[in-house]
């Protein structure tokens, strides 16, 4: 990001990164070679890097400066806390309800693979799917797309 800067509207580098995030996502829910995983990995790995930067700018754009620091830890708390979530379902959701699941459809182990690790491999690919759809909608919604042009007009004293 340092020697490209993105597009000129962050928010399409942003939901093209997502995009490209998800692609690996679904990538490496499918992987099955060691070269596969690690390119998949590489990919989500880039393009966050691309995504992370893109909304950093367009927070840092409409948040007034006097604000940047309550909005900032505010937004890194939230994001943080609902990370919890995913981590905290993924176990029980692929061991009480995935792998009993798919062992009742061999044609979605051959894709994904057997057992545990074939769950968790269709919940990468599934949450690939999902950002996918949300990049989608993105692209689609004028608001999402116009988010950089609402820039802050007064500095709030807070």
């Amino acid at each position: 990001m340092t020697f490209w800067g993105g597009t000129k509207k962050k928010v399409f580098s942003l939901l093209i990164g997502m995009m490209i995030t998800g692609i690996g996502s679904i990538m490496l829910g499918i992987s099955n070679t060691l070269p596969f995983f690690i390119t998949s990995i590489l990919i989500i790995a880039i393009t966050m890097v691309i995504t992370n930067a893109s909304s950093q700018a367009i927070w840092q754009s409409n948040v007034p400066p006097n604000l940047q620091g309550r909005v900032f830890s505010a937004r890194r708390f939230i994001a943080q806390f609902i990370g919890i979530i995913p981590m905290a379902a993924s176990g029980p959701l692929v061991d009480k309800v995935l792998t009993p699941f798919f062992a009742q459809f061999p044609f979605i182990t051959n894709l994904f693979g057997t057992g545990k690790g074939g769950s968790i491999s269709v919940l990468a690919a599934a949450g690939g799917f999902l950002t996918i759809i949300v990049v989608i909608i993105g692209l689609s919604s004028p608001l999402v797309m116009n988010v950089e042009d609402n820039k802050p007009e007064t500095q709030l004293d807070l």
